[in-house]
């Protein structure tokens, strides 16, 4: 089974990422110390408590001097360069394969987290840019998972693997603020400058697994077995190992499919990264519990998100396979678990807001069943267009990577006069409403079956070629005649 180790080392990939972007906001408690917490070591970005400042030793590190307002610039600029990338990262996966796009994506990741404890030494203007051009690498890996799943997953299989690879990021999110720490305390890392470098030693060993283990296509690949390489490319229609020659970026962009699935995934994202900033802050300033609660109430719906992920992709292909329910209707179905069902926890907040405990099991529930997205919105690129999935993929995250700054600064401006119940009841609301519209969208207008402008692409290479055929073989014949 060569082609389900393409998803588990793409998970693998995901989640190193992750914890690379995530790791400086994880240790900045340790870079810059709380001046009134006499332990040195406060709580992490994450809310999680990790002892004082004889167990993480931060007194024998450098640390510095940086506000609030330097902290948020230099953990922001990632993003900027993260939105930039996609798009033209899914051309690129599209040009020169998805292989050599996640590869360069972990290798340039590795020496910019490696880079960091540098350049912090240096100067702030110097961290800022190290931080955007992560930002540019990390940008082009999703792109660049769907264009290599394109080639080595059948229709039958997709949801599998796509859940697999994009699983991942679920588990980033899980283990990163753990991980982080740890080695930013173990005595055997020798403190938090280490600590980087440790994750470019993980990242480097991964991509040398990853350049001797995967190949772009099943044909290339030589540890494959005859029997599955002719399963996979049975299954494969002719016209999905065709190659195409050039992108039809206007058919893309004005596809009412692409927009579909656009704007349903901008709609997701609100309420996901929303959910996944503030339900800390939720749990101990308005329902009241304790730190070290409020942390294992957060890793209860992280749990159940990632076993959702990646076992529904698997549910979904059985349902398609067995046709229980064509491909549209399957994407439809999640998405409407998703969206619609986090919708509707959201709302009941507003009728079981004097139960702590219910409250909790509703915001959990909302959060726990955005892992239903890989069978239903993640999907969908790929039965609309194989060979331009991850240029689709790549719109689809720029578009929606300014969710994840407009959440919090709209529960800002709710709650900057009085942080309440009522109004966070409010933001919660305005979730299930944007994400509510984004499943109205879908359910709608969504299509689940290749697109005439990705057919005719292959129409236009297969012209291109033959053009190209009957020309050489024109300039043989007048060779041949000349040599007469």
């Amino acid at each position: 089974m060569i082609r389900y180790l393409i998803p588990f080392m793409c998970c693998l990939a995901l989640c190193l990422l992750f914890c690379m972007r995530m790791h400086l906001s994880n240790v900045m408690v340790m870079l810059v110390p709380d001046k009134n917490d006499t332990s040195n070591w406060g709580r992490s970005n994450g809310g999680l408590d990790h002892g004082n400042q004889s167990k993480c030793n931060t007194g024998t590190f450098r640390t510095f001097d940086w506000n609030e307002k330097t902290q948020h610039i230099i953990l922001g600029a990632f993003y900027v360069g993260y939105a930039v990338m996609p798009i033209p990262g899914g051309w690129l996966a599209w040009k020169i394969g998805g292989k050599r796009v996640i590869c360069f994506s972990v290798v340039w990741t590795c020496i910019m987290t490696a880079l960091i404890p540098f350049s912090a030494g240096i100067s702030v203007g110097l961290l800022v840019a190290l931080r955007a051009l992560d930002g540019l690498g990390q940008g082009i890996a999703v792109p660049g998972i769907y264009v290599i799943l394109g080639k080595w997953a059948h229709p039958n299989e997709r949801s599998t693997m796509i859940s697999i690879s994009l699983s991942g990021l679920c588990l980033g999110v899980l283990v990163s603020s753990y991980a982080s720490t740890w080695m930013s305390t173990a005595v055997i890392f020798g403190g938090w400058q280490f600590s980087f470098t440790a994750y470019a030693i993980m990242g480097a060993l991964w991509s040398l697994a990853w350049a001797t283990l995967i190949y772009e296509t099943p044909d290339k690949h030589p540890f494959i077995s005859s029997k599955e390489r002719e399963h996979i490319n049975s299954l494969l229609s002719e016209d999905e190992q065709k190659k195409t020659h050039s992108v039809p970026w206007l058919d893309i962009l004005t596809s009412p499919p692409v927009l579909t699935v656009t704007l349903c995934i901008v709609a997701f994202e609100f309420g996901y990264y929303a959910l996944l900033s503030e339900m800390s802050q939720y749990y101990t300033l308005i329902l009241g519990y304790h730190f070290a609660k409020a942390d294992l109430l957060i890793l209860i719906p992280h749990l159940i998100q990632f076993i959702i992920k990646i076992t529904c992709g698997f549910l979904a292909d059985v349902i398609i396979y067995r046709s229980y329910l064509d491909v549209l209707s399957t994407r439809k179905m999640f998405v409407a678990i998703t969206l619609g069902v986090s919708s509707f926890c959201l709302v009941s907040l507003n009728y079981f807001d004097s139960s702590a405990t219910i409250a909790t099991v509703l915001v959990s529930v909302a959060y726990s069943v955005h892992g239903f997205d890989v069978a239903g919105i993640f999907s969908n690129p790929m039965d609309i267009s194989t060979p331009f999935s991850g240029i689709i993929a790549g719109l689809m995250m720029t578009a929606s990577n300014a969710t994840g700054f407009i959440g919090p600064l709209i529960l800002e401006m709710l709650t900057q006069d009085e942080n309440t119940r009522k109004q966070w009841n409010v933001f919660f609301l305005l979730i299930a409403g944007i994400q509510a519209f984004g499943l109205v969208v879908f359910l709608a207008y969504a299509q689940a079956e290749e697109q005439e402008w990705s057919k005719n692409a292959r129409i236009r290479e297969d012209e291109r070629k033959s053009l190209f055929r009957r020309r050489s073989n024109s300039e043989d014949v007048l060779e041949t005649a000349s040599n007469y």
